[in-house]
């Protein structure tokens, strides 16, 4: 499969927005089809709708961002909280793969897929040039393009750290969790790690 372009327009509130002090991108997986046939215009802001309706407007339990409010957050999740709404406008999300999975929840996309949306999230990181990356889904971590990055560190909890040196000499520095969908996955097991994370990013630990 040649290079997929994106389609999908990333999260963001602002051209520095930062959540305790570091600009973070947070990236799931895939956007499902559900048999509707979407416009160019309203694929490329799917993405921000969705974050918009389950996560700054915080319209109803949905697993993946109420697991990623408390793996990142590291407090619990609740439908009053109004630090829910707050979180999503201090971070940046992105779905990693660049073309809507046909079905539902459950429904997972081809290998290939995968594959072919690397240069689309390099573009990402180029534009929104965060500091700190985390990535929801072993399968997307295993997939991202090794281009202009290296290992330089590992975090207990999480594992690996590597980091994209951007053009102009800005690093983003990137590690993953299991998929929160993902059978067993637990929040308390990521949160502590992912605090250690940012605050080794903040600190500038890594190289």
């Amino acid at each position: 499969m040649n290079p997929l372009p994106r389609i999908f327009e990333p999260w963001k509130t602002g051209e520095d927005t930062r959540f305790k002090g570091v600009r973070l991108l947070l990236v799931g997986e895939s956007h499902y089809g559900e048999g509707v046939n979407y416009t160019p215009l309203e694929l490329a802001g799917f993405t921000r709708e969705i974050v918009e309706r389950w996560g700054v407007r915080n319209e109803g339990y949905q697993r993946f961002f109420a697991s990623a409010y408390e793996v990142v957050k590291g407090e619990p999740w609740a439908s009053d909280n109004p630090d829910v709404g707050l979180f999503w406008s201090e971070v940046s999300f992105y779905n990693y793969v660049q073309e809507l999975v046909p079905g539902g929840p459950g429904e997972r996309p081809k290998s290939a897929a995968f594959s072919a949306s690397g240069p689309a999230f390099l573009q990402t990181l180029e534009e929104l040039r965060p500091e700190a990356v985390i990535v929801f889904g072993t399968q997307v971590w295993q997939s991202m393009p090794i281009v202009g990055a290296s290992q330089v560190g590992f975090i207990e909890g999480l594992g690996e750290v590597w980091v994209y040196n951007l053009l102009g000499g800005d690093k983003t520095h990137a590690v993953h969790t299991p998929h929160p969908a993902s059978r067993g996955f637990q929040t308390a097991l990521y949160a502590g790690p992912i605090a250690a994370f940012l605050a080794a990013v903040r600190g500038g630990s890594f190289s």
